[in-house]
């Protein structure tokens, strides 16, 4: 794992960088920008004003991770553009890009150079009955769902973050400015509704996704 993971965390390292918008990051933005806006053809919306399901937030989410705050800004400005215009789903409205520059910043903020871990321990019990088998791979699998989010809580705690400020919050804002105040209101219950199924399986996403990455991409942007 790379030495700079889970390092002291304060506001001036965290702005402070070296190789700021380096070649190989502005490389790597724009494959995670590629990515994201093939992701982005799979997302389901409901109408133009709500989606329901979408997983190309992960890219930005890599870029957050890896690069740092100032890269997850503007990967988040230019990821809006582009999408909008491969496939845009009602009028432009610059609101959204204040909120995708804003989700990538929180990432960056909890997940920069801060390890995912993916736990994988040894099942030793010896099973004596179906019954107890069943019994104990279910209680393993909560175990290990339990020390996952112990340990990666930076994760948990940013989508929450992310949620509750940027896809409820201003979202609601941009809803009530685009379509009114009432469309504002229904479909932010909606959505709520919505992200309580979603949140398990995109913090699951993440920490998969950020575990595999921080194990065989640091090479690929490290400077010496």
């Amino acid at each position: 794992m790379d030495k700079r993971l889970d390092s002291p965390r304060t506001l001036g390292n965290f702005f402070r960088k070296r190789n700021l918008f380096s070649l190989r990051h502005l490389t790597f933005m724009g494959l995670m920008i590629a990515i994201s806006v093939v992701l982005g053809q799979l997302d389901i919306y409901a109408n133009p004003g709500f989606r329901l399901f979408s997983i190309s937030y992960l890219p930005g989410v890599i870029v957050a991770m890896l690069c740092g705050p100032w890269e997850a800004l503007a990967y988040g400005l230019i990821k809006d553009l582009l999408v909008f215009i491969t496939n845009p789903h009602g009028p432009y409205f610059p609101g959204y890009a204040l909120s995708e520059m804003l989700t990538y910043f929180i990432y960056a903020y909890f997940l920069y150079q801060k390890p995912i871990l993916l736990l994988r321990n040894k099942q030793t019990v010896r099973y004596y009955s179906a019954t107890t088998m069943v019994l104990y791979k279910l209680g393993f699998a909560l175990g290990t769902i339990a020390k996952n989010l112990t340990y990666n809580w930076r994760v948990f705690v940013s989508y929450l973050i992310v949620t509750i400020s940027i896809t409820l919050g201003l979202g609601y804002i941009w809803l009530s400015i685009l379509y009114g105040k009432p469309a504002g209101e229904f479909y932010t219950g909606v959505r709520l509704i919505n992200q309580l199924w979603q949140f398990p399986l995109h913090v699951f996403l993440i920490i998969i996704t950020g575990h595999f990455c921080q194990k065989n991409l640091p090479n690929l942007l490290r400077h010496n």
